[in-house]
């Protein structure tokens, strides 16, 4: 007889892309700051016949705690970032009773590649940011 498959435990997830709105902080129900934004992501790819396309996907996230209260001082719609973190599903019923389903990354760490306009022109060294010194080619196809 086979031996069970132990599968490691691993659900992690890393993007990057622009803020599609301005993130704000929230509180739950016994104070626990957070705060909740998408991502754009794109993505090139050739067709089948052979002409590049550019596809975007939106993807949710939650930051919580100090995380999400440096993200919000740091971050605004259009900003360039990096997501790391775990995926989480949650299920619930809408107003109509149709049952819902929703995925989200759950942010561990957050990197603000180009900061607010704060008058500020370089990232602040005590925080965790990086710099935006080199040119980026957005032509590359991978």
């Amino acid at each position: 007889m086979a031996k069970p498959l132990r599968l490691p435990r691993l659900n992690s997830a890393i993007i990057s892309g622009r803020l599609t709105f301005d993130p704000e902080i929230r509180y739950t129900s016994n104070n626990s700051s957070f705060c909740k934004f998408s991502v754009a992501s794109n993505r090139a790819y050739r067709d089948q016949s052979g002409n590049w396309q550019e596809e975007t996907d939106f993807i949710d996230v939650v930051a919580w705690g100090a995380t999400a209260q440096r993200f919000v001082d740091q971050a605004q719609k259009g900003s360039a970032v990096v997501v790391e973190g775990r995926i989480q599903t949650g299920n619930w019923e809408d107003r109509d009773g149709n049952k819902r389903k929703s995925v989200e990354i759950n942010a561990s760490r957050i990197q603000v590649l180009d900061m607010r306009d704060s008058g500020r022109t370089e990232p602040d060294p005590g925080r965790d940011n990086v710099s935006n010194d080199k040119p980026v080619d957005d032509d590359v196809p991978f």
